[in-house]
């Protein structure tokens, strides 16, 4: 292959990862057509992309787009997962996968300048999604809301207990007079 080749295939590489700040590299070795096909489905579905690399020139386009540092993952065949909206959503998706597609290995990820462990991607992807945590924060939110909304009510309720009881006992006397 020639120069000019290789550098438009790096070039091309580097147009496709812009803008990415983190990214998994797996290795898909072993997998079928059709298991290939399959798997490229279901990441697709959860907006996350797959896409084998030479390791040489994905190296060049990482150094191209200030991301050297993920080089050293780039061991045996690999194979990029980026996409979603955070690491997390790729973690989750490919983790996921990896009981239907058992030839899949994570070997690292890099995000924002760090580098991550296979384990470190399995237990990134136990962690809840951005939605899940939004849910939450709003779930406790809501919870310590209603709680001062029913001790605000509290002295209310107790006043209009009162008032209901002085009214019983009024009518109360004025029938029995």
């Amino acid at each position: 292959m020639s120069k000019a080749v290789k550098q438009l295939m790096v070039e091309d590489l580097a147009r496709r990862l812009k803008g990415i700040d983190g990214l998994l590299v797996a290795s898909t070795m072993g997998m079928t057509v059709e298991q290939s096909v399959r798997f490229r489905a279901a990441l697709r579905e959860k907006d996350v992309r797959a896409l084998v690399v030479k390791n040489s020139m994905c190296a060049r386009a990482f150094d191209a787009l200030g991301m050297g540092y993920a080089g050293q993952l780039l061991v045996g065949p690999s194979t990029l997962v980026y996409g979603g909206d955070v690491l997390v959503d790729v973690a989750k998706a490919l983790v996921a996968l990896m009981g239907e597609f058992p030839v899949v290995k994570i070997i690292g990820a890099a995000d924002n300048g760090a580098i991550l462990s296979a384990a470190d991607v399995v237990a990134l992807s136990r962690l809840p999604s951005r939605d899940e945590i939004v849910g939450m924060i709003v779930g406790g939110l809501l919870s310590t809301a209603g709680g001062v909304v029913g001790a605000l009510m509290a002295p209310a309720r107790q006043v209009a207990s009162q008032i209901d009881r002085l009214a019983d006992r009024a009518e109360e006397t004025k029938e029995a007079a």
